[in-house]
């Protein structure tokens, strides 16, 4: 458990808390002065990459948008994508009370539309900001920066803790309160709105991939560069990343800004893999050691989700497709308790909460992981196996009979307890070797002692059974001798 000093709030605690307060008023004053201009009143959505769409109006008149529209030129010149970085002017007319000729695709329509033209009032902001809370409130990071909180007001002083708000809170507020601000009207804006624009749209470059990075260089030991130098190296994590964001401002391209985000990542993830090896393999020290599992539980379970979904793609082509009908509450039902593994982990491993039951946890993990698969293989196989042979019997006709639903999930019951005792046996024996043969022994010795009457060979037996589990350095037994009642 964290002490009660470890409660109160040093430094580096406000210095974490000025800077997400300090994000907060520049991510509303950007988005203050990107949607206060004239516009067609109508948000972008912030979560299209390959295409422009409309997310949302907020204006309060009319316009023949709609939500979904993908915007393909703006009075005959196609919108400019989110990595160009140059100077763009407003087309003729683009003023209060004007006109602007859309041309958009509505489904499997290309129309061309007239949409009126306005500046943006107090009512419309407020609804932005509104569309952009709704919008972040089921994203991973939004559950990700609840579990930070949590973990900050139990241990405001640790470095790990803060580091994880500068990260995570940074891009939540970012995401939360700049990127609704994405309109046709804001790609027009001055150039010191679009340069502050660039560094904000960049947060992943120059704070979130290098917090992670110095995160997994300091805690739960420095390691290499940070034990030599460690504020020439931190001026290094953060100014390098600050430095391709200004070469790509200056040059208009967004290549720099790229190259730094993934030399970033590529730097964090074999960190990463080389700290947690290095410690597991050579650091003797209980807590560090501890510590550091429960950093790679929470990585690996955050990690093997992604994957696994991908396999199932792969073996059931509409797999996907079933899962994004989903209503959205649901998948955040599915994708929270992954999300949420690393700030859990990481949290108890920050508190020193329990540290030593993680190989307890990692067991339970490998074997309901597993056993999670397995099912979910067997399931999907016996649905389309079964679906196969249903069309097979009745002629190929179409739709999915309910008793193929109803024998693959009735076969789920029945292997349930079967696959995760096998399961569980072959991890005890591939991983947990040493606490498996002692299980075993003692399973023997209970079995011999319900038999055995002899007293010299029940006391060899327990001696060696002591001696094979615990392994202690010296073993004796002393038996009190008969009282004689004279």
């Amino acid at each position: 458990m964290t002490r009660h000093t470890d409660r109160r709030y040093d430094r580096g605690s406000w210095l974490a808390l000025g800077f997400v307060l300090l994000m907060i008023v520049a991510s509303m004053t950007m988005t203050v002065l990107r949607l206060a201009r004239v516009g067609d009143g109508c948000l972008l959505d912030a979560g299209s990459i390959e295409t422009v769409e409309v997310g949302t109006c907020v204006g309060d008149w009319p316009t023949p948008l709609r939500p979904g529209d993908e915007l393909i030129a703006v009075s005959g010149v196609g919108l400019p994508g989110s990595d160009d970085l140059r100077e763009q002017r407003p087309p003729r007319g683009w003023k209060d009370g004007g006109t602007g000729r859309y041309t958009v695709r509505r489904g499997s329509q290309t129309l061309d539309l007239t949409v009126p033209l306005h500046r943006t009032d107090r009512d419309d902001l407020l609804q932005a900001f509104r569309y952009g809370g709704r919008r972040q409130a089921l994203e991973w990071n939004t559950f990700v920066f609840i579990g930070v909180l949590v973990v900050f007001v139990l241990a405001p002083r640790a470095r790990a803790a803060q580091l994880l708000l500068v990260a995570i809170g940074g891009l939540t507020v970012v995401s939360t309160l700049y990127f609704p601000s994405a309109s046709v009207g804001a790609v027009f804006a001055p150039a010191p709105v679009r340069y502050a624009s660039v560094f904000l749209g960049a947060v992943w470059a120059w704070l979130f991939v290098p917090s992670l990075l110095l995160l997994v260089l300091s805690f739960p030991r420095r390691v290499w560069p940070l034990t030599r130098r460690p504020r020439l190296w931190c001026g290094l994590i953060y100014g390098l990343p600050l430095s391709a964001i200004a070469i790509s401002i200056l040059t208009t391209s967004p290549i720099f800004i790229l190259l730094a985000l993934g030399l970033g990542a590529l730097l964090t993830v074999s960190a990463l893999v080389t700290v947690t090896a290095h410690t597991l393999l050579r650091v003797r020290d209980p807590v560090i050691r501890a510590q550091t599992a429960w950093l790679a539980l929470g990585i690996a379970v955050g990690l093997v989700f992604w994957p696994l979904l991908f396999i199932l793609s792969i073996l059931f082509p509409g797999f996907l497709a079933e899962l994004e009908r989903l209503p959205r509450w649901a998948v955040a039902g599915i994708t929270a308790p992954t999300t949420l593994a690393f700030p859990v982990c990481l949290g108890i491993a920050i508190t020193r909460y329990r540290l030593f039951e993680i190989d307890v946890v990692i067991r339970r993990t490998l074997v309901y992981g597993a056993l999670t698969a397995s099912l979910a293989l067997v399931y999907f196989g016996g649905v389309a196996l079964l679906q196969s042979l249903s069309r097979s019997l009745t002629g190929g006709q179409a739709g999915q009979p309910q008793w193929v639903i109803v024998a693959s999930t009735l076969a789920i019951a029945a292997l349930f307890q079967p696959l995760r005792r096998r399961i569980q046996g072959i991890i005890d024996r591939r991983f947990y070797r040493r606490k498996y043969n002692a299980a075993r022994t003692l399973q023997d010795f209970s079995a011999r002692l319900r038999d055995e009457v002899e007293l010299g060979v029940l006391r060899q037996d327990l001696l060696d059974v002591v001696q094979e589990t615990v392994q202690p350095a010296h073993v004796s037994l002393w038996l009190r001798p008969p009282e004689h009642n004279g």
